[in-house]
């Protein structure tokens, strides 16, 4: 089958305009070719549409603004740290799982926290690294502090068993700070290697 790449979104360029399918049997799956730049630097989904004779199937990807690294940024791994809860409250927390040493090793699960004037802020992480696994999260809740319900999103990452010691796992971070009644977005790119 062929398709085609459409975009409605004003700012996106698309680079690869068209992709073939090869014939699949029930329940498998092909990878297809995809470039696309955003203009936009305030678009956050750009929604595209793979286009055949018979179909036309929708496909949302979100796109983040430009992050610088950091180095500053702390791994949990059991340990015991004060984190901001609830938008402003320090409380001590252990977050993650693992032998406490504030490095990630296959097998933990861990939360980067993010340096923040006396605690830490916990990042939301965004990676598609294969020694990651991303399925868990936690939700803090903000609606004491700025009584409309909004809440930070954690990742908890399991470092995959399988990881390779030595690996570089680079991530993007999220972390939400609060600025009511519109909070704040910090992005940054943070890299950590598996011991």
């Amino acid at each position: 089958m062929q398709l085609r790449w459409e975009t409605t979104n004003s700012g996106v360029r698309l680079g690869t305009t068209t992709a073939a399918i090869p014939a699949l049997l029930p329940g498998r799956s092909t990878e297809v070719p995809l470039a696309f730049t955003v203009e936009d630097p305030t678009r956050e989904i750009v929604k595209l549409f793979a286009v055949s004779d018979k179909v036309q199937l929708p496909l949302e990807i979100p796109t983040f603004p430009p992050a610088a690294r950091i180095n500053d940024f702390r791994v949990a791994d059991g340990l015991l740290l004060p984190v901001y809860q609830e938008g402003e409250t320090i409380r001590w927390l252990t977050l993650g799982a693992g032998n406490g040493d504030g490095h990630a090793n296959a097998g933990e699960r861990i939360a980067i926290l993010v340096p923040d004037g006396n605690g830490f802020r916990a990042a939301e992480l965004f990676t598609n690294d294969n020694c990651v696994d991303l399925t868990k999260r936690a939700s803090d809740g903000w609606g004491a502090y700025d009584h409309v319900g909004a809440s930070a999103k954690i990742s908890l990452p399991l470092i995959l068993a399988s990881c390779t010691p030595g690996h570089v796992i680079r991530a993007l971070a999220r972390v939400q700070l609060p600025d009511k009644p519109n909070h704040r977005i910090r992005y940054a790119v943070v890299e950590f290697r598996v011991d």
